[in-house]
């Protein structure tokens, strides 16, 4: 049997001029697994919720803040010596500053941590990535963006998956701090209203 869902509730905070949000992503497995010849009847339940606060007045400043919360549990009925329990964190807020003359900046910094339990170490993973960029032309067609990646050069790529009957802990090469310079141009619409226009530019 197999069950899932997702829920999600969104409600201002006046008096702050924000809004809260609030996600609950869930999933439920029940199966029978042979395990040297012994049948286990297994559960697993993944449940990831999310809370986040926002702003309501976007026209200078855009922001986010919030966390992210993972819990995953696997259990064998016979083999118990095989169940399964960890939990992940993460952190996280973006920041998006439109500035006159059309020109942008945006930053956003993900701190992730991986519990250490099944996979016999505790790991954090902090993200940092920053862009800066600006509209050219009276139509705002055209936008030029300089953007750093993993400016803490710390991304390790970590992959971590939980399953009935596996654990699996991939770690992927990565090329580490970078910088990317790009040019943009759109084609579509016409007149001063069309084009880039402000708003975020990296993610």
């Amino acid at each position: 049997t197999n069950f899932s869902g997702y829920f999600n509730f969104n409600a201002p905070l006046k008096f702050l001029k924000h809004r809260v949000s609030i996600s609950n992503r869930f999933s439920t497995n029940s199966n029978f697994l042979f395990v040297n010849g012994i049948e286990n009847k297994t559960n697993r339940i993944n449940n990831r919720v999310t809370f986040s606060i926002d702003n309501w007045k976007k026209d200078f400043i855009d922001f986010e803040i919030g966390t992210r919360i993972g819990f995953n549990n696997t259990k064998y009925s016979e083999s118990t010596e095989l169940n399964q329990n960890y939990v992940d964190y993460q952190y996280f807020t973006e920041i998006d500053l439109d500035f006159k003359k059309d020109w942008t900046f945006t930053t956003n910094f993900r701190y992730t941590t991986y519990s250490d339990e099944d996979f016999g170490e505790q790991v954090s993973l902090p993200i940092w990535r920053a862009s800066l960029s600006k509209v050219f032309t009276k139509s705002k067609k055209m936008r030029a963006e300089l953007a750093v990646f993993d400016i803490l050069d710390e991304n390790k790529n970590i992959n971590r998956t939980s399953n009935i009957n596996y654990i699996q802990d991939e770690r992927i090469a990565s090329i580490g701090r970078y910088f990317m310079l790009t040019l943009g141009y759109s084609f579509s619409g016409f007149g001063q209203n069309s084009g880039f226009g402000r708003g975020r530019g990296f993610h």
